[in-house]
């Protein structure tokens, strides 16, 4: 066998004892001189898989923690075709891969806006069902659970059949299940949509990084690229109103549902084009051989997973209060009526977008000063928590919008770093695992937040405890043992 052979068929050469695993490395107490780390090779049958410069393909070293190196398991080193193996397709020309990062950045708004609809018209729903507000929380919490639980899963699959297929069906399923909303009869047949959008939807963010990763050329190029996509998010928010009203206005609010899932629509011949010729090849190729492929326990090993969980559970809060609270906030600290209040949440959002945005091009310019940038990010989120000693409702805006761009520039840096320091294979299932955390996050923050207000009758307690959890995400953040990235920066 050549060198470089893949070590399940010939298998492994280690100290006395030594056994195969399934996947090419050593079982616990098997290891020897061929799996020493500090430079050796493990051994296979025919010649030495090693990984690429800067070692991140060897063993962990002595003393080290494997966890943090971002080994699959203690006892086994990073495969060598998860760490360096070349690309089955060749990289896209720049333009071509702006393209496509513009085209899922659009797919990430079509999602939000067809999520958003209920919210927006949520006064006549609950009107014209009879739901009480319990039961509207409980359709809120009924999609983000969903979501909770597809994402890491549609991730997972989103790995195996590449995101031009999966995003284009995906899309299919969630307009039809949007469209289906002007069906519901009661609050039962309600929720069995939210939960199915939810799932629908999984795709979304895992699929979008996944295309990101596989179409952008260097790693300088993602990073600014990610940033783009989150500016999706709010692009999508702001947008729901707009479209809505307007169906509402024309067709009746039922319509409304089946409106923006015919936006969806229009969406998709244009993927299809961008996507396709060579950017299909790029796309759809498989980033590995079939044996270097993952499985979703071995991808939650890797600590650039787990660091990146932590981070977007742990500033999720903040984007949450901004999104969900802000004009209750308002209306109990100022009275102001929503109409009133809706000049100020105006800005918000699109400073998330704009932190999102510069964030992205600094780090993409400048990546050894991506922890610096991270700190001085996670710092502007974190004031969040400072939000009831400020007045009026325009330095509360002000300090909201300043707490989003810091939040949007952590998400940034945080998937970036996230992408750079996982295998291909295994780049939608991380970014699922991810985007599950900010669910989590949600679920948890929102009931803790209002039992809060209710027993204190002040948000101080509640923004204090949301500030000081992104401070302590960003301290495990930063603190934690750096992943070794996979590739070059550009």
């Amino acid at each position: 066998m050549p060198a470089g052979g893949r070590a399940r068929r010939s298998g492994v050469q280690g100290g006395p004892g030594a056994r195969p695993s399934r996947r090419g490395g050593l079982r616990p107490g098997a290891e020897g001189p061929g799996a020493a780390g500090g430079g050796g090779g493990v051994r296979g049958g025919g010649g030495v898989l090693s990984g690429p410069p800067g070692g991140a393909g060897l063993p962990p070293q002595a003393g080290a923690d494997p966890w943090a190196q971002g080994a699959p398991w203690p006892w086994l080193p990073p495969r060598q075709d998860e760490a360096s193996a070349p690309p089955t397709a060749p990289p896209l020309p720049a333009r071509r891969g702006w393209a496509v990062a513009a085209m899922v950045t659009l797919m990430l708004s079509i999602s939000y806006l067809d999520r958003q609809v209920l919210s927006v018209l949520s006064p006549k729903v609950i009107a014209a069902l009879g739901l009480t507000n319990t039961e509207y929380g409980l359709l809120g919490s009924a999609f983000s659970l969903a979501y909770l639980m597809g994402a890491p899963v549609a991730g997972f699959g989103l790995d195996r059949v590449g995101a031009r297929r999966g995003l284009a069906v995906a899309l299919l399923v969630w307009s039809a299940v949007s469209a289906s909303h002007t069906l519901m009869a009661g609050f039962w047949s309600l929720l069995a949509l939210r939960v199915a959008l939810g799932l629908a939807e999984a795709p979304s963010f895992p699929g979008a990084v996944q295309s990101i990763h596989r179409a952008m050329p260097s790693g300088g190029a993602r990073m600014r690229a990610v940033g783009l996509l989150y500016t999706g998010s709010s692009l999508g928010a702001v947008s729901a109103p707009l479209v809505a009203n307007a169906f509402d206005r024309a067709f009746g609010w039922r319509f409304a549902f089946f409106g923006s899932a015919l936006v969806g629509l229009l969406w998709l011949p244009f993927w299809l084009a961008v996507s396709g010729g060579r950017a299909r090849r790029a796309l759809e190729a498989p980033p590995g051989p079939r044996a270097a492929r993952v499985t979703m326990r071995e991808v939650w090993s890797y600590g650039a997973v787990r660091r990146a969980f932590v981070a977007t559970f742990t500033f999720g809060p903040v984007i949450g209060f901004a999104l969900t609270w802000l004009t209750k906030f308002l209306a109990d600290t100022h009275g102001l009526t929503p109409r009133q209040a809706a000049p100020y949440l105006i800005l918000p959002p699109l400073c998330f977008d704009l932190g999102a945005v510069v964030f992205g091009q600094l780090v993409g310019r400048a990546p050894r000063r991506a922890y610096t940038y991270f700190s001085v990010a996670a710092a502007l989120a974190a004031l969040m928590g400072a939000l009831p000693f400020v007045s009026g409702p325009w330095a509360i805006s002000v300090l909201c919008s300043a707490s989003l761009a810091g939040a949007g520039g952590v998400l940034v840096i945080n998937t970036g770093k996230l992408m750079a320091s996982v295998p291909g294979a295994a780049v939608s299932t991380a970014g699922g695992l991810s985007a599950s955390a900010q669910s989590l996050a949600l679920i948890i923050a929102h009931p803790l937040i209002g039992q809060s207000i209710d027993r204190t009758g002040s948000y101080v307690p509640a923004l204090l405890s949301v500030g000081a959890v992104a401070l302590l995400g960003a301290g495990v953040w930063l603190s934690w043992p750096p992943p070794p990235e996979l590739e070059a920066r550009g």
